[in-house]
């Protein structure tokens, strides 16, 4: 299932936050959610807020104050009042990443893993995943790399920005403006192309496609989960070695099939 904007919006405010990395996926952390069924439902229930906050510490490795956590789910609770369907929007997974899954009927690294299904869906999600990156693909050298420098220029210069301006500001407004921000940044039609082009040239390296199609299960398990989870590790060599965004790690963690669900 792909990962819900509040997941990755709770993410991206909370990221202040010294963390290192946890044992949790994104997945994990909308799993937390599903019983609650909707935004109106989180806030309601204090024991499905208790099991996000915990799935989230699992995520970041470590605790951060719990009042915080409340009070971003009470800002955005604000927000979503002032926002028409920004409540909706919030519990969507819709536009954010490649919905990715198979069936499993062989048992592997705890789950089950259909090999057979695997193959199948691979080759049409790759081939989709080149087609919405196809104007980058079209693109000389030079002009890849200069579309590459202005967005990520104009990303991390209004995230710096953003930075300067909540500085003194109340809680509250931190909160809004940063869901806000956060919103606006991942439904940038640029940044999505940018990050389908990332992600498909990292799964159309050699050493990748080696990696999936060697027919060892838990070798596909943790090539995905390695990609997934360290983004930053693999994404310079995409982008001429510049500094990614928050908003792009995001965006190419939202697009990769998840191990989790296989």
């Amino acid at each position: 299932m792909p990962v819900s904007l509040l997941s990755l919006t709770l993410i991206f405010i909370l990221s202040s936050f010294p963390f290192k990395s946890g044992a949790q996926t994104l997945e994990d952390l909308d799993k937390a959610l599903r019983p609650a069924k909707n935004v109106a439902g989180l806030l309601q229930s204090e024991q499905a807020k208790t099991r996000y906050y915990k799935a989230l510490v699992k995520y970041f490795g470590r605790e951060f104050p719990r009042e915080s956590f409340d009070a971003i789910l009470v800002q955005l609770e604000k927000v979503s009042k002032k926002i028409p369907g920004f409540e909706e929007r919030l519990w969507e997974t819709d536009g954010l990443g490649v919905p990715f899954s198979i069936e499993t009927v062989v048992k592997t690294s705890g789950r089950q893993f259909n090999s057979e299904s695997w193959g199948n869906y691979f080759d049409p999600w790759h081939r989709q995943l080149r087609l919405s990156s196809q104007e980058l693909w079209q693109m000389t050298s030079r002009q890849r790399q200069d579309f590459i420098n202005r967005v990520l220029t104009t990303h991390t210069e209004e995230i710096k920005r953003h930075e300067m301006k909540i500085i003194g500001l109340p809680r509250a407004q931190v909160i809004q403006q940063s869901a806000e921000l956060y919103s606006r940044l991942m439904s940038d039609p640029e940044l999505k192309l940018l990050a389908s082009d990332v992600v498909h040239r990292k799964f159309d390296s050699e050493w990748v496609r080696d990696q999936l199609r060697a027919g060892d299960p838990d070798m596909i398990l943790k090539t995905l989960q390695y990609i997934e989870q360290k983004p930053k590790d693999w994404m310079g060599e995409y982008i001429f070695e510049m500094d990614p965004p928050s908003s792009l790690v995001s965006l190419v963690r939202s697009l990769v099939p998840k191990s989790s669900e296989l």
